[in-house]
């Protein structure tokens, strides 16, 4: 779960331990025709993933993967389209930029699109985030009259609810759970802070606990309304990570090596990404317990720019992401 405006990978540099590698995981890896790079930042309970993937031009194109290995690959205008979530229907949502203004597009799994704008945006356009099986789906977009940016809901049926973060001054990303519930991040005199809407609009803002925290991004909500993510530390060299229950309780944590998350699972399995003293890239796992375990696509490679590189995570523990072999090329996965 990301928005390519304002979350790049953000990583950190920490001590580098071996770390225990799961061997029980199983892999599904593709391909895509002309693609040079392929990301993968949605995969839904069945197995089927969604993302983009750039050519030998530097454009952008969406791409579907099911689980029987079949890619479809589209294109929504502008030569820049970023799918980011995918439900248990297959209904991509994400946002395509043309002429410099970001629009947001559903996919059906028939292939049809359809446009979205939240009705007040203008400015850098709307970006759709998330989508749930129900149909919902939730983004940010930049208004007409400052180019301030919200937060917003859209059901089933196209109506669109905005929202602001209380003394925020600007929705950052908004993460959809199965049940109508919203996490993201926000900005806040140049901070970054996490928050969750719940679904009669009430809003609770947070940050990571412990004197001179700052800087906390939301990466992944779950069905129980966990969330995970990262912050940092004044004085203390790389990210943190944690998982903040419903009800608002913190569990802080690291990972060895340069770190990222990519979500969280139903069962509160947490997964990202580190790189080791060899600048190969893993998998990490932290499961309930809080034990930390790494993994690897068998076929990735060893070294500088080589590895496993997980983005997303499904409900029910789906893992998708890519991979890089020996040759430095990439290519897709779905673990399961």
């Amino acid at each position: 779960m990301l928005t390519i405006r304002h979350l790049a990978k953000i990583i950190a540099l920490v001590v580098c331990l071996a770390l225990p590698l799961l061997a029980s995981n199983t892999y599904t890896n593709f391909d895509i025709s002309g693609a040079v790079k392929i990301y993968p930042y949605g995969v839904n309970n069945s197995g089927t993933a969604a993302g983009t993937y750039t050519d030998s031009s530097g454009l952008y194109h969406g791409f579907l993967f099911q689980p029987n290995g079949t890619v479809i690959t589209f294109d929504t205008g502008g030569g820049f389209t970023i799918p980011l979530g995918i439900n248990a229907a297959g209904k991509i949502a994400g946002y395509y930029s043309a002429y410099g203004n970001d629009h947001g597009f559903l996919r059906n799994l028939a292939g049809g699109i359809t446009t979205l704008n939240e009705p007040s945006a203008l400015c850098f356009g709307t970006q759709a985030m998330s989508i749930n099986d129900g149909g919902q789906i939730a983004g940010t977009y930049w208004d007409a009259t400052s180019c301030q940016e919200h937060g917003f809901i859209r059901d089933a049926s196209g109506n669109y609810t905005s929202f602001d973060v209380p003394n925020g001054s600007a929705v950052l990303s908004a993460y959809l759970t199965q049940s109508g519930e919203i996490a993201g991040s926000y900005l806040l005199f140049n901070e970054v802070f996490g928050y969750t809407r719940d679904t009669l609009g009430n809003i609770t803002t947070f940050g990571a606990p412990g004197s001179g925290s700052f800087d906390t991004s939301v990466t992944g909500v779950n069905s129980t309304g966990e969330t995970t993510g990262i912050y940092y530390v004044v004085n203390v060299t790389g990210t943190q990570l944690y998982l903040r229950d419903a009800v608002g309780n913190f569990t802080t944590f690291t990972v060895t090596g340069w770190t990222s998350t990519a979500g969280i699972k139903d069962s509160g399995n947490i997964v990202g990404g580190y790189l080791d003293a060899s600048l190969t890239e893993y998998g990490w796992l932290r499961n309930s317990a809080g034990v930390v375990s790494s993994f690897k696509d068998p076929s990735a490679g060893h070294g500088f720019h080589a590895g496993t590189y997980p983005l997303c995570v499904s409900g029910n523990g789906k893992v998708a992401g890519y991979y890089v072999d020996n040759s430095l090329v990439t290519h897709g996965f779905v673990q399961h």
